[in-house]
């Protein structure tokens, strides 16, 4: 190693070779989920920098604003800090640090190796944003070979070839190039080595006539195309923030992980003015989706809404597939488990995308019945049917055809029994709106009883745990968390302690309990306690829950779903079934967070309501249940 030349710490995030596109995100991903376990010095230095480096074009934040997403909406910041990172020294130094604070375990081994064989590990020059010199690629590579035969497969070896470039300060360099071969590790040099040759040519050589000209203007063209393509990315990273600020609960709902989305990632194949106009029609497609995703007040205006929610849903499915599909390296990852549309409807792209006609339910006025007549023989003319006969001679004979006076009186008469018809069904529309209102007034005073019943439910729930308290010296009061909840195994630990009688836990085999590496375990135990309180009190009908995903997701921020595919279900039929006593119970009802397949961000819980037992039966706990797509 050598001290001989400092290195900004971006260029390593640069260097393919260390650290690919896909290993650079996945490193910014750990440090944006892992923010808040940071120490404090960390940060502060991460959102200070991410406020003076992250571009106001990236992410849709004006300049000074982009750090306020660190607490909460990380995953905003996703795209533009990982583009940001290989051109920031600030940037790249403060990921770093948060990155090797996230794992602690790594760092502490890797300084204990390299001391070990007489290393030192004095770290990059933070305060400077630079490593401290090189570290030759052979050495560097042996020291990660000892390593690895020392701890095994302890860690990721990706983490560990970071780590020690982190600890050792030094950044990896390959074997110098041969003299004249124009190779180099840097574009820099590159560019270095082209500048001195052109330098060395004499003003006589015949390239500056035209060979170095036509190259110069080649270059210039290829700026402009630059520029051009940057400011596109720029206007498609915007539109795609905006849609994720302002509709991220409705893209959590249609399951679709759109952090992948960016325009750097969009395929160089792909119509750029397609591309954006396809983010112009989910952004409108979400808008007129928003208002009408709850369920209506009456089953009059639930209806209306179903049946746009049933034209507008694989619309908006059919172009969250068809952007996803432009960006390169992304078409090849699963995609979530979603209905397709069941016709044929081609991409909403381009100059092709238009909303979907809206159909206005209305209704059809009645018309009037019939009388009933009395057949007659085929060669009688049908206007006997309407008119007594008069005696004629020629009995055989046909009948002329009534003169206008009788049609005109015909259709007065029709239209009387039309008019008589409207009547009746006004008539009716008014006995039932009337019926309905009375129908609502009872609604209304039966919810007040439950109401009135739960609360001495509830009163008489207190008195008996207050009881309880005092015989058994137990203080222990629901809603309150509990002081310390480490893990997932210990949410699952209290709730059994704490929801004895309302929640049964029979784990089936998928389950991942004891070792679920979810990272906020204290959300797992808020969800448990939602279970064995506002969802068993709303089975046991002493509360009335309208809405069991917003109820959970003011509880905990997690979402609900209550049902599955049957063919999922029947395929994989061991991670929806568990069993208790005998009894098979079908795990479709569920909540969780997190749509990724990454378990720390992650997480299922799936139950059953057993009418019999009076019991949640909790049957399922991990990432989430098996589905043709994970």
């Amino acid at each position: 190693m050598t001290d001989s030349q400092s290195v900004p710490v971006n260029a390593i995030f640069s260097l393919e070779s260390i650290i690919s596109p896909e290993r650079r995100s996945a490193i910014v991903s750990r440090v944006l989920n892992g923010y808040s376990n940071l120490p404090v010095a960390a940060r502060n230095t991460l959102r200070s920098t991410v406020n003076e480096h992250v571009m106001p074009s990236s992410g849709g934040f004006r300049r000074g604003q982009a750090g306020r997403a660190l607490g909460g909406s990380g995953f905003l910041l996703q795209e533009p800090v990982s583009q940001t990172v290989v051109s920031s020294a600030a940037l790249a130094s403060a990921v770093l640090q948060s990155w090797s604070e996230s794992h602690s375990q790594l760092k502490e081994a890797v300084e204990r190796h390299l001391t070990g064989r007489g290393l030192t590990t004095p770290g990059p020059n933070l305060q400077g944003k630079a490593f401290r010199g090189y570290w030759p690629v052979d050495q560097w590579e042996v020291e990660r070979e000892a390593f690895a035969q020392t701890y095994n497969d302890d860690f990721d070896q990706d983490d560990v070839a970071l780590m020690m470039c982190y600890v050792s300060g030094n950044f990896p360099k390959a074997a110098e190039s041969e003299p004249g071969s124009g190779a180099s590790g840097s574009l820099n040099d590159v560019l270095s080595v082209s500048l001195s040759r052109l330098r060395e040519l004499p003003a006589t050589a015949p390239e500056w006539e035209r060979q170095i000209p036509d190259y110069i203007a080649s270059v210039s063209r290829l700026v402009e195309e630059k520029a051009t393509q940057l400011r596109w990315t720029e206007e498609f990273d915007s539109s795609i923030g905006d849609i994720r600020e302002t509709y991220g609960e409705l893209l959590e709902f249609f399951e679709f992980d759109t952090h992948p989305w960016a325009g750097a990632r969009v395929s160089q194949e792909a119509d750029p003015n397609a591309a954006l106009k396809l983010a112009a029609t989910l952004k409108a497609q979400l808008a007129e989706y928003l208002p009408i995703h709850e369920r209506a007040p009456s089953i009059s205006e639930e209806l209306k809404r179903g049946k746009r929610r049933g034209e507008l849903q694989p619309a908006i499915i059919e172009t969250l597939r068809t952007i996803s599909a432009l960006m390169t390296g992304y078409a090849g990852v699963p995609e979530p488990d979603l209905p397709r549309p069941q016709t044929a409807a081609p991409a909403i792209t381009g100059r092709d995308a238009r909303p979907v006609p809206e159909t206005k339910v209305e209704s059809v006025p009645l018309r009037p019945t019939p009388v009933a007549q009395t057949p007659v023989p085929d060669h009688q003319p049908v206007q006997s049917q309407l008119a007594p006969q008069t005696p004629s001679t020629t009995p055989a004979a046909v009948k002329p055809a009534p003169p206008v006076a009788s049609r005109k009186k015909e259709h007065s008469i029709n239209d009387d029994k039309f008019s008589v018809l409207q009547t009746e069904n006004v008539r009716l529309r008014e006995n039932d709106q009337a019926l309905r209102s009375e129908n609502q007034g009872l609604r209304d005073e039966v919810e007040t009883l439950k109401t009135e019943l739960f609360g001495s439910q509830e009163r008489e729930d207190s008195w008996r745990m207050a009881y309880r308290a005092v015989m058994d010296g137990s203080h222990e009061e629901v809603g309150v968390p509990p002081p310390l909840v480490e893990s997932v195994l210990d949410a699952v630990e209290m709730a059994k302690g704490r929801f004895r009688q309302e929640l049964l836990f029979a784990p089936n085999s998928e389950s991942n309990i004891e070792d679920n590496p979810f990272i906020d375990p204290l959300r797992a135990w808020e969800a448990l306690e939602w279970l064995g309180t506002t969802y068993y009190a709303s089975r046991m009908g002493r509360l009335r829950v309208t809405d069991f995903n917003q109820s959970v997701k003011e509880a905990c921020g997690w979402w609900y779903k209550s049902d599955q595919g049957e063919t999922t279900v029947s395929r994989y039929e061991k991670s929806y079934t568990t069993r208790v006593d005998g009894k098979r119970y079908t795990l479709v009802e569920h909540i969780g967070k997190g749509t990724t397949f990454d378990a720390r961000y992650t997480i299922r819980i799936a139950f059953d309501w057993d009418k019999d037992k009076r019991q949640v039966i909790v049957g399922y706990i991990g990432r989430h249940q098996q589905t043709d797509a994970s």
